[in-house]
């Protein structure tokens, strides 16, 4: 499970380091999906290591970003990246505010 963690977290920086890539080159707006920075990897939208999906990206209402994983419990929880009320881990992910 830390391996899959580690993993997980590696990605979305290197996911979230394209994003602001993009961001830079193509002017001060975020892209409107991870498809659009996708060119900045190597091999396109890295893959949850919990799903096997691509990560999850999501504009934030006030401003900036999300990327996120599914995290251990291998369910998308809309990019709640901290822990439930009872304890339980939720998703993993990196916030962005601007």
């Amino acid at each position: 499970m830390r391996c899959a963690e580690a993993s997980a977290r590696i990605r979305i920086a290197l996911t979230l380091v394209a994003v602001e890539r993009h961001r830079l080159k193509h002017g001060p707006a975020q892209p409107a999906s991870l498809a659009d920075a996708a060119a900045g990897l190597p091999d396109g939208i890295p893959a949850d290591p919990f799903d096997g999906q691509p990560l999850r990206y999501r504009e934030l209402p006030e401003g900036g970003y999300l990327i996120y994983s599914v995290g251990s419990n291998r369910r998308d929880d809309g990019g709640q990246i901290s822990a439930s009320d009872n304890g339980a881990s939720l998703d993993l992910g990196m916030r962005i505010a601007r």
